[in-house]
């Protein structure tokens, strides 16, 4: 149940991945591999940051599954979010774990539950007329510019 590398377990990184590891069970939750269900605590029971687990680093408490993603990846930018490809909140398994952004995790969200998003029009808050018999806009080549020197 380890998806690294076998390295020398001198890095404090392995020890927190097998700290959480151990704390999971393997499930079949419909994916192509299994899942590694994280029984220990999760935030909250309703809203939408509910169910993801969090482990304890150095006295402050943050999400396992970001824990799993930067010991193997190493440094994350702040504005990137992981992402389940299983989409399994408990799941930490490093291979359903992706670096996007937060609209790329909104489209993915969306693609999985088949929702449709339309473009938004773009509402036009000024209304560009400058003949103002027929309220139509002129062409460009009809404006003309002049400079003062």
């Amino acid at each position: 149940m380890k998806p690294y590398i076998e390295e020398p377990k001198t890095s404090r990184r392995f020890d927190l991945i097998d700290r959480i590891y151990a704390q999971c069970t393997v499930e079949d939750r419909g994916f192509e591999t299994e899942c590694y269900v994280y029984q220990g605590s999760v935030t909250g029971q309703t809203g939408r940051g509910a169910g993801y687990p969090v482990v304890s680093v150095d006295g402050q408490t943050v999400r396992a599954h970001r824990v799993v993603f930067m010991c193997i990846e190493g440094f994350m930018h702040s504005k990137r979010q992981v992402d389940h490809k299983c989409s399994v909140r408990r799941c930490v398994r490093y291979s359903h774990l992706q670096s996007v952004t937060q609209k790329q995790n909104c489209l993915l969200r969306d693609q999985k539950n088949g929702v449709k998003r339309r473009k938004r029009k773009r509402s036009s808050k000024t209304n560009i007329s400058n003949n103002t018999t027929t309220g139509k806009v002129k062409p460009h080549s009809q404006y003309s510019c002049t400079t003062t020197s």
